[in-house]
């Protein structure tokens, strides 16, 4: 826990949730899916003759990648396919080495065999990548990370695949630009308020399925007092000096690299023409601490298009972009364009009191989302309980 806390910067909470009872649960979980898909034999036998169903192995390795976003997704990704006897070369991120290094070291002191997965820290992830997706014994992917790069391996994978003793296997997840989606039937504007920060900020906003835009009817912004209540929810959401203070809800942000694009980020969507209602800080002197921000997007510009509105973030900001309720096709009208202007299709959330308005939402954003939540935020998905992935851009939906 305290190796993801340094490692990662994530707060005392958000590392025990993660690293601790995810990690049980991924494992737990996995065991119980491969018990059910061994049950899976041919139902029928006869007197004369006996059929079974072998699950075997890949022939070959897993290439598996691993994120630093979550502990546990190194479990998930490197240690669950040696279940069912496969062999893995895994390349963890390098901003999660140490989190990540610990969590091996636990599972060959549990007996894991000598040479099963191959534990494999790089910088330049070249090293392994290259090598890896040019061997003849290359079988599958595992990945989570950014959409560019596993287009850019999924590319690389097609290349190669003459090459190959078999069709390597890909399962990937990637990125998302998420969305809560308002009712003008959901008045309680504290709760709106409180999911919509939490979901954007918690783990400084470095989720695939954190919060980035959040659309609201106007009738609710400034008259129904949500904009008040977004910037006081959004003022809890401090950072101390540094790790060690655990009463703060924020910690740093994971390197120099996402600290600097942050601030590139908001710089670019003022030029926009998006108007900065909270936040945006910067502070360096001891670490990656950012403010997190809000923006409200440009009246001029309602198309949903902009950088703002479309690029992932990966960082403790959301937009605001309001629609007019009054209009008889407002709300089937903002479903169409949160369809439409985003290549990603991971999580969103509708709040709705109407179930008439949730069934609208359900229908239009059937392809938008991989997961689609009802009057609570999009992000905090339990293992065994809530299925995880996405559609289109948000990696291969496995």
């Amino acid at each position: 826990m305290a190796a993801t806390m340094i490692g990662q910067g994530k707060t005392c909470g958000q590392a025990e949730g993660d690293c601790i009872a995810e990690v049980i649960d991924t494992l737990n979980f996995h065991v119980y899916f491969c018990h059910q898909l061994y049950q899976q034999q041919p139902p029928k036998q006869t007197d004369s003759a006996y059929s079974s169903l072998d699950y075997r192995p890949l022939e070959g390795f897993i290439l598996a990648i691993s994120p630093f976003n979550f502990t546990a997704l190194g479990a998930h990704i490197a240690f669950t396919p040696a279940i069912l006897d496969n062999v893995i070369l895994w390349k963890p991120s390098p901003m999660a080495v140490l989190s990540n290094y610990l969590l091996y070291q636990i599972f060959e002191e549990a007996g894991l065999p000598s040479g099963v997965v191959q534990f494999l820290p790089v910088a330049d992830p070249k090293i392994v990548v290259e090598p890896a997706l040019a061997s003849r014994d290359f079988s599958g992917l595992h990945y989570t990370g950014s959409s560019a790069v596993l287009r850019s391996l999924t590319s690389q994978i097609g290349t190669n695949t003459a090459t190959y003793k078999t069709f390597p296997r890909i399962v990937g997840e990637s990125g998302g630009k998420n969305f809560h989606l308002v009712h003008n039937s959901f008045d309680d504007v504290d709760w709106l308020a409180s999911a919509a920060v939490r979901s954007a900020y918690e783990f400084q906003g470095q989720k695939c399925s954190a919060l980035s835009r959040l659309f609201v009817p106007e009738s609710l912004w400034e008259k129904g007092d949500l904009k008040k209540s977004l910037l006081r929810e959004a003022a809890k959401f401090t950072h101390g000096d540094d790790i060690k203070q655990i009463h703060h809800p924020l910690g740093p942000i994971v390197s120099e690299a996402a600290f600097n694009r942050f601030g590139e980020f908001i710089q670019q969507a003022k030029k926009e023409g998006h108007e900065l209602i909270y936040g945006g800080r910067q502070d360096g002197s001891k670490g990656f601490f950012l403010q997190p921000a809000i923006f409200e997007v440009n009246p001029s510009d309602q198309s949903g298009e902009s950088d703002l509105m479309t690029k992932e973030i990966f960082g403790p900001l959301f937009a605001v972009q309001t629609y007019d309720d009054a209009s008889p096709t407002g709300f089937e009208d903002v479903c169409d364009l949160i369809d439409r202007t985003t290549e990603y299709g991971l999580a969103g959330a509708v709040f709705s009191r109407d179930r008439y308005a949730v069934q609208i939402a359900s229908d239009r954003l059937r392809d938008s989302v991989g997961m689609l939540v009802i009057n609570d935020k999009c992000t905090g998905a339990v293992i065994g309980a809530n299925p995880f992935g996405g559609a289109r851009s948000s990696g291969t939906n496995e």
